[in-house]
């Protein structure tokens, strides 16, 4: 009824407000340009609100970003620009916007968090693309400091010479 409209949407391990099975969020704009953060409950047939966040300018190029990621573990969300990849967190009253450096200068083409295989340790997926040297897929771990955003790579998970990686998903049972 405010007139937003959803630009991306995910499933997470967040568990705020009692939410057992995760919180689903949700991008959204309205017709000034303006992006909101929605969290909720999608269990059942009628999804319980959690919260609402007003995305601030000094999250950089939010509006232009190619992929979104949120942390299940952080009031954080990874977006992506082209070869850019920044983090903003969205804890009202605290938010700060981040650039991140660690990705080097390759195309980004997904980012991602476990949510099925190692859930609990915030693990993000990053792949990348250059046309010499193929694709990339890189694990970085999110730091737990709440007052600042690092990632710091994962020894051993780093393998190169990949097609250009535009999603995956794990099989799991959990």
């Amino acid at each position: 009824p405010v007139g937003r409209t959803p630009v991306y949407g995910e499933n997470t391990r967040n568990t705020d407000g009692g939410s057992t099975h995760g919180n689903s969020f949700a991008i959204m704009k309205d017709g000034a340009g303006n992006h909101y953060i929605y969290k909720f409950y999608a269990n059942g047939g009628t999804p319980m609100k959690r919260d609402v966040y007003a995305v601030l300018p000094i999250a950089s190029n939010f509006a232009n970003a190619d992929f979104y990621a949120f942390s299940s573990r952080r009031t954080v969300v990874f977006y992506s620009v082209g070869n850019t990849l920044y983090a903003y967190d969205y804890n009202k009253g605290f938010e700060k916007g981040y650039t991140l450096p660690e990705t080097g200068g390759d195309e980004i083409t997904m980012i991602k968090f476990d949510t099925q295989i190692d859930h609990t340790t915030n693990a993000l997926y990053i792949a990348t693309y250059n046309p010499s040297t193929k694709g990339r897929l890189r694990r970085f771990m999110l730091g737990t400091d709440p007052n600042t955003v690092t990632i710091t790579p994962v020894e051993g998970a780093d393998w190169d010479g990949l097609i250009k990686i535009k999603d995956m998903n794990w099989r799991a049972v959990n």
